[in-house]
């Protein structure tokens, strides 16, 4: 891509991102600190700022810097919480879903010393794994 494309379509998604927070080319260059013409030639797609300012301009803007410059959303792998603990009780030994249940069933102190118990059994090489 050359740099007068890669340029306006900068542009684009800066005025995009100047209108969608309500944020002004003035304002933008007095809160980062530069030259309102700076930000002007941005705009226009004369113009494209230092990594260093990519950066700010993504703080301001409240995105990405990712998305900022290449103009796409970052590849996310969301996990849906319940459908992943549930997963996981699935792989669960029975003894270890009895221990959590009775475990549940205790209150602070109560935890504490079971917590201490296991602890204590852990330490000794009878009950130890091998």
């Amino acid at each position: 891509m050359g740099n007068s494309k890669k340029n306006q379509e900068f542009a684009q998604r800066l005025n995009e991102l100047l209108k969608k927070n309500n944020i002004t080319q003035s304002e933008l260059a007095k809160r980062m600190g530069i030259a309102k013409s700076s930000v002007n030639g941005w705009c226009k797609g004369t113009a494209y700022p230092r990594m260093d300012k990519m950066t700010e301009l993504s703080s301001i803007l409240n995105v990405d810097i990712f998305t900022l410059i290449s103009g796409e959303k970052p590849y996310i792998i969301s996990v849906d919480a319940e459908k992943f603990a549930q997963a996981m009780e699935i792989k669960e030994k029975p003894l270890l879903k009895q221990l959590k249940a009775s475990f549940a069933k205790l209150n602070d102190k109560g935890q504490e010393k079971a917590a201490s118990y296991v602890d204590d059994l852990s330490k000794i090489p009878e009950y130890k794994k091998e």
